[in-house]
């Protein structure tokens, strides 16, 4: 949980409910533990700060992890849509083939995300090459108010078997459209390989 793409002020204003609704649990239980012995008593006032840091923790983590997803937007901590899910299409490339043709592949791509992380796994192919690819230094970003960009250094394990097709990297940027749940965009390969293309993909039903 790395808070990259929470919002900052409404962070600190869930911190202090928590921690006040940490303070009122405790407020009803304190008479019942003052009727402890001594010994327990101690324990319990002294785990008492970790006890509520834990709690802050613990519902943080839930929200980090599940809870962004249902909460509405004016209570939500983070303002990122939640892109999870498996996304197939096409991808062209400057490459050519044979003939002269344009290289396309068909492309699946999955998207595994948390309220403060995001991670890219992408699978290109045709009847006889395949190759696979994952996702480095990756961001999403409202532009402007206007759209949703992702982007991510790609990382590519090539494919042994093809001479022309060796590991690389290079960065991927793609805008989302929600309304039909679509990600479309370009990517550039590293120097070596001098290759770029575009990436379309719609999310599975």
């Amino acid at each position: 949980m790395n808070f990259k793409h929470y919002n900052g002020k409404k962070l600190v204003v869930w911190i202090i409910i928590l921690f006040l609704i940490e303070s009122f649990i405790l407020a009803k239980i304190n008479p019942l533990i003052d009727e402890l012995g001594n010994p327990l008593k101690q324990i319990i006032d002294v785990s008492e700060l970790f006890g509520s840091l834990s709690f802050v923790y613990f519902i943080l983590e839930l929200y980090d992890k599940k809870l962004w997803k249902y909460l509405p937007s004016w209570l939500n901590l983070v303002s990122v849509p939640n892109v999870n899910g498996i996304y197939e299409g096409k991808l062209t490339s400057s490459h050519k083939e044979a003939d002269g043709s344009p290289v396309i592949r068909d492309c699946v791509m999955e998207i595994h995300q948390t309220a403060s992380d995001i991670f890219v796994e992408m699978e290109f192919f045709n009847a006889d090459k395949k190759t696979t690819s994952r996702s480095h230094s990756e961001q999403i970003e409202n532009y402007r108010g206007q759209y949703f960009v992702l982007q991510f250094v790609h990382l590519n394990d090539g494919n042994y078997d093809d001479k022309d097709l060796n590991m690389h990297k290079g960065l991927t940027t793609l805008k989302y459209y929600p309304a039909t749940k679509e990600f479309k965009g370009d990517y550039f390969n590293d120097p070596h390989r001098k290759t770029y293309g575009k990436l379309e993909v719609k999310k599975k039903p």
